[in-house]
This record gives structure tokens, C-alpha cells and sequence, in this order.
């Protein structure tokens, strides 16, 4: 069974957006060159301020979306993406 996820997110700032889709793109890579199984993992701006952000990820499966978020580089861009500091 293929899990699709789909994320809109609104970011406090267009400088926070622009931070958030550095670490995603870096993130994505990792998913691309380790996880075959990730289908798309793509992530774009959703309107003309650059404040949404959609995400789309679509996996082979649940265990797929599970074991790339075990990921210890992944993790670690992950919660730079969306520290609050």
C-alpha cells in the first residue's frame, strides 16, 4: 500500500520559509540517495509571500515513511528546519 503525505505549513517569516526549504532540500537528497523506496519528496512555496510551504512525500509503504525518519543525518536537519530559536 502507497502512503501519500501532504503538509501545509505557514511559516512566521519568508526568512524562516527560505531556512526551513534549505534543510528540506538537504533532507531530500538524503531520502533520494538512501531510501529508494521514497517516491517524491518535494517541497515548494505555496503563494506569493513565500510564507506556505507545501510539502508532498509519497512512499512504497508505512514501514518506508518509518524507517527514513530513523535516519540520524535526516533527524538532525529536521529539527534544524523547524527550531524555533
Amino acid at each position: 500500500m502507497t502512503l501519500l503525505l501532504h503538509v501545509e505549513f505557514d511559516a512566521t517569516s519568508e526568512s524562516t520559509a527560505t531556512k526551513i526549504l534549505e534543510s528540506l532540500a538537504r533532507m531530500a537528497d538524503i531520502v533520494h540517495r538512501d531510501h529508494p523506496k521514497v517516491y517524491t519528496y518535494v517541497f515548494r512555496y505555496g503563494d506569493e509571500t513565500k510564507t506556505k510551504l507545501i510539502f508532498t512525500e509519497i512512499y512504497a509503504d508505512e514501514q518506508v515513511f518509518l524507517d527514513h525518519g530513523c535516519d540520524a543525518e535526516f533527524g538532525r536537519l529536521l529539527l534544524e528546519a523547524f527550531d524555533k530559536t
